[in-house]
């Protein structure tokens, strides 16, 4: 697997000490809103999956655009996906972002 190889098991150690800090503050401290977390995570992944399509897409489809052009589209717009998805499944961290952004066009 080369480099992506140790990309990947050190993301999956990440997730794993991240599900026994879990595990073990639950213990500590009781119900932590699972649930809520659970779902959290699944929107996020939908943000995910849709700004990940969106930079493949736009990377392979511009595909003689120098590699800088494709990087900043990539970038820019994979961000602008990720937002407006998690807009459309209306996750609620992104709450007080959308305040602040509604404020500054109101001022």
């Amino acid at each position: 697997m080369g480099v992506g190889g140790l990309a990947l098991s050190t993301a999956a150690a990440s997730w794993m000490n991240a599900l026994a800090l879990f595990i073990a503050l639950r213990r500590r401290l009781g119900a932590l809103g699972g649930r809520r977390i659970v779902v959290t995570i699944f929107k996020s992944g939908i943000g995910c999956a849709g700004m990940a399509l969106f930079c493949i897409w736009i990377t392979h489809a511009a595909a003689r655009v120098p590699l800088i052009f494709r990087l900043t589209a990539a970038i820019g717009g994979g961000s602008v996906v990720y937002l407006l998805l998690a807009k459309l499944v209306r996750m609620e961290e992104w709450d007080p972002f959308w305040a602040q952004l509604s404020r500054r066009r109101a001022a």
